[in-house]
């Protein structure tokens, strides 16, 4: 509830702010997933400080004023009404994406001028006009769950943060007293709240979505361009692109520019954070398995799948996102090319390494152990430091280590070396670092 406090001041702030300066619009929109804890934040809100509440949920916008108020036949009536009040009021609308014309009833927010202020709840960011105040309410991170419960695995906080996407509602189904294979069990049970919120939200979202379920399942499994999701689903490119289109407004995808094959830019499309790769990889071609409860083997063998599909992707992103942010500190004299793609998932000598760069009096190497099981081995590094020491010594390379698991002694050791970082994953739950998670 601190989180929803917090929020709560923001929209108090902002709300005496207008009523003393008459300052703005007078309309602040809050935006955030579902599952974020918007609604909540209203009614606690109301309940606090006063107000109203009113949502557009399975209703349409034209016969809503009289559902808000029975003797209000139409919005002119409705926000007469609400001028009539002696106090001014804090108004929440919510449900604002819900599918109907609220054209007419936006054109009338007008009407309240200094009278009230009102907050409108978007499940989506782009629905929010380009200078209009807005209050985006952000996911839950792993350091936020160890503050809570001392006692938690740090891996497992990262594991219930990557298969969450870090939305409050989906991570409040995990007893954090319990074992992460404990948790999986219940998360993928018959009829979890885990696995009926992808379904619940795709039909909120879309008409049909049994054929936006398929090109979610087309992206699962590699096919990311719009040429290999119409040769999956059957779909005409143009179809494809229609809704694509509307996956990317909606949340559910990302677009990437990457060369292919040929050497040319072409747009990739993938699954946009790890919920949905769990749901559509994991799940959603498997639903005949789960109808009864995982045993200890099937758990087992469960967690060890979602760290491959999601664990160690959200750890890479962690990394990738530190690495470009602080090579500075001790890659100095160089600039980091990071569009340089030939400079990525390189070979060196027989070893595979994340990145790399030569420069004129330094060459720099990146390697992420990504095993939540294993921390960066003894062994992996020396293989590193042999390949990559063949044309130049030890002392002129800058090396950036990074692992999941606690790191062997000998690769400790090579942190009082001037020109050796190790991050391992408790690193990124210090005060510093824990801001990291929040920009990923």
């Amino acid at each position: 509830m601190k989180r929803i406090e917090e929020y709560e001041k923001e929209i108090q702030s902002a709300a005496s702010e207008h009523f003393n300066r008459h300052t703005g619009s007078g309309v602040m929109y809050l935006c955030g997933k579902s599952g974020m804890g918007k609604t909540l934040l209203a009614r606690q809100y109301v309940k606090d400080h006063g107000g109203l509440y009113f949502s557009f949920r399975n209703l349409d916008a034209a016969l809503a004023p009289r559902i808000f108020f029975p003797d209000c036949s139409n919005w002119d009536a409705f926000f007469q009404k609400i001028l009539e009040t002696k106090n001014r009021p804090v108004i929440f609308f919510d449900d604002m994406d819900d599918r109907n014309d609220k054209d007419i009833f936006l054109d009338k927010l007008s009407l309240l001028k200094d009278s009230a202020f009102v907050v409108l709840i978007y499940r989506r960011e782009s629905q929010i006009p380009e200078k209009a105040k807005a209050l985006i309410m952000k996911p839950l991170t792993p350091p936020d769950l160890c503050r809570e419960y001392k006692k938690l695995d740090q891996k497992d906080a990262l594991r219930i943060i990557a298969m969450t996407d870090g939305i409050p509602a989906l991570v409040s189904l995990f007893r954090l007293d319990l074992s992460f294979e404990e948790n999986i069990k219940n998360r993928f049970a018959a009829g979890s709240l885990y696995l009926r919120y992808a379904e619940e939200n795709l039909r909120r979202e879309f008409r049909s979505p049994e054929s936006y379920n398929t090109l979610l399942y087309g992206l699962a499994v590699g096919c990311n361009r719009i040429s290999q999701l119409a040769e999956f689903s059957g779909y005409p490119k143009n179809k494809c692109d229609k809704y694509l289109k509307a996956l990317d407004a909606a949340g559910y995808i990302e677009t990437e520019q990457k060369k292919d094959e040929n050497g040319q830019v072409r747009t990739h499309y993938f699954l946009k954070g790890g919920y949905l790769r769990v749901w559509y990889q994991l799940y959603f071609p498997r639903q005949q398995d789960f109808i009864d409860q995982l045993d200890e083997e099937a758990a087992k063998e469960m967690v060890f799948r979602i760290d491959d599909c999601v664990t160690k992707y959200y750890f890479r992103k962690l990394c990738w996102h530190w690495f470009f942010k602080n090579t500075s500190l001790y890659y100095s004299g160089y600039l980091v090319d990071k569009d340089n793609p030939k400079q990525y998932d390189v070979t060196v000598n027989g070893v595979p390494l994340d990145f790399i760069q030569h420069g004129k009096d330094r060459d720099l190497y990146m390697k992420i152990w990504d095993d939540p099981e294993i921390g960066f081995p003894k062994d992996v590094f020396q293989r590193i430091e042999k390949a990559t020491t063949t044309t130049r010594p030890f002392y002129d390379n800058v090396y950036y280590l990074f692992s999941i698991g606690r790191v062997c002694n000998y690769v400790e050791d090579l942190r009082k070396l001037g020109t050796v970082a190790v991050v391992e994953l408790r690193s990124f739950f210090g005060r510093n670092n824990s801001e990291h998670f929040k920009d990923l």
